[in-house]
């Protein structure tokens, strides 16, 4: 048996990705963080592909109609970039942290880790639950109540070329990928919430019953069955019987 960092290597197959492996009912809350973690990655990626999309529609109108006016105008949208730009940073930080969760709870589903290490786990999950409500909040608040806006011209040149480059539109809310990027932003939160709630709850258990087993499998039966009696147990009773 090959060991690399705690780790055993023969847990390493294909066969562990197989629905009927992962869907095991032994292992305490591991279909319902499996399917969770799966959930939070797809809706994650979603947001920041949106995030992405929207960020560089803006950097390509700022370009668009600085070119086309000789860098006279001027587009100033910085604030939906640096929102775009931090919701694929923080997504991408928290979906690692799931990415790896995940393949340690499919690979090797019975290994128990220190109380250190689960400690500093939670802590990290925590912190990106709390990054990803933050950069939800930051980006609803820009796209809710900001728009970009043109200098360098006057306000007849700026509507002319607002017709001429109409989308995306500079007021932010009316454009609807705009919206998209904010729902499935918060979407994604609301399952990294769920998520980490369900990595908290699966460590308590783990530690409190030192296995990954479901409570009914790993806690010892009470009413354990009495050990035999020996040879000289039994032997007692036939000679008192003999003397009386």
């Amino acid at each position: 048996m090959t060991i690399y960092y705690g780790f055993e290597m023969d847990g390493l197959s294909w066969r562990a990705f197989t629905l009927s492996a992962m869907a095991d009912r032994r292992w305490y809350l591991r279909r319902q963080r499996i399917a969770m973690y799966t959930i939070t990655m797809m809706v994650g990626m979603a947001a920041q592909c949106a995030a992405t999309f929207c960020m560089f529609k803006y950097e390509f109108l700022q370009n668009h109609i600085e070119a086309f006016t000789m860098h006279q105008a001027h587009v100033h949208n910085n604030d939906i970039v640096a929102a775009g730009i931090t919701s694929m940073v923080i997504p991408c930080i928290a979906l690692l942290l799931f990415t790896v969760e995940y393949f340690l709870l499919v690979l090797w589903p019975g290994k128990l880790y220190s109380r250190a290490y689960n400690r500093w786990k939670g802590g990290i999950f925590v912190a990106a639950c709390v990054g990803m409500l933050a950069t939800a909040v930051v980006s609803t608040i820009f796209v809710a109540t900001r728009s970009a806006s043109i200098s360098g011209v006057d306000a007849t040149a700026a509507q002319q070329l607002t017709s001429m480059y109409f989308r995306p539109p500079l007021k932010y809310n009316s454009w609807p990928q705009n919206i998209a990027w904010i729902v499935l932003l918060w979407i994604a939160v609301i399952c990294c919430i769920v998520s980490t709630g369900l990595l908290i709850r699966a460590i308590s258990h783990d530690e409190m019953y030192m296995s990954c087993l479901n409570g009914s499998s790993s806690n010892v039966d009470d009413a354990a069955v009495e050990p035999a009696a020996s040879d000289e147990d039994k032997s007692i009773p036939e000679e008192k019987v003999q003397l009386a």
